[in-house]
């Protein structure tokens, strides 16, 4: 069952929702396979998240510097610009560092983040790196 939380602000409290659909699976062609038990033990601790964000989120470098970011943290996933001004992320790794992501991108001084939708998300075993994609349109 996935996780829903609706955060609104930086300071907000999160609050869960009852269950939703994510809002895509995976990105294109990274469907999860059967993987073998030693790979599910090395990333026993890895939570994937899917976060939609709302604000001042396009055109002020907010999909380079969560590249930049996750990659440094070494998170795997994507980010890409929506149709609708959002941007939306998939990111996967252990739960402190994902938070540690949020926390620079909320504290970026051109990035205006006012709301953020968050949905748990299966793991993805075959994901190596974090990247930008194209749009999601």
């Amino acid at each position: 069952m996935f996780d829903w939380i609706r955060k609104t602000g930086s300071s907000a409290a999160r609050k869960e929702a009852p269950y939703a659909e994510p809002l895509e699976a995976a990105a294109p062609g990274e469907a999860s396979p059967k993987v073998g038990e030693e790979e599910r033990e090395r990333r026993k601790n890895e939570v994937r998240k899917q976060i939609r964000f709302y604000g001042r989120v396009q055109g002020v470098g907010f999909r380079y510097k969560a590249v930049y970011a996750a990659r440094d943290l070494g998170l795997t996933g994507w980010v890409r610009n929506e149709d609708d001004g959002t941007v939306l992320m998939e990111v996967q790794g252990e739960e402190p560092l994902i938070g540690r992501l949020l926390t620079q991108l909320e504290n970026d001084r051109y990035i205006r983040v006012t709301d953020t939708d968050i949905r748990r998300m299966p793991l993805n075993y075959e994901e190596r790196s974090f990247r930008e994609t194209g749009y999601g349109y």
